[in-house]
């Protein structure tokens, strides 16, 4: 199921564990460079996608057409964002 889902802080996207399809991201900086760490995953380990912001302005990253696979789920990992809007979709292993 397609969505687009907002956090303010370190959290999963989605439904925890579940397969996802990352499409685009939107991040918000404050003050200073935000970076954002997708990971694959529940939690701040492991394999993950790096989004760097600017100060004081937002940032979209698209990954086209097929998105990126978080096959394990995708856990987002915010250090100085104000927040981040992931368009995703939640894959089926049916």
């Amino acid at each position: 199921m397609p969505g687009t889902q907002t956090v303010t802080a370190d959290g999963v996207i989605g439904v925890s564990g579940v397969a996802v399809r990352v499409f685009s991201a939107h991040v918000v900086s404050g003050a200073q460079a935000a970076n954002v760490k997708l990971y694959n995953g529940t939690s701040a380990t492991g394999d993950y996608t790096e989004l760097i912001g600017t100060a004081n302005e937002g940032k979209e990253v698209v990954f086209g057409e097929h998105g990126t696979y978080f096959p394990a789920g995708c856990y987002a990992d915010l250090t100085n964002a104000t927040s981040v809007s992931v368009d995703y979709e939640q894959v089926s292993t049916i």
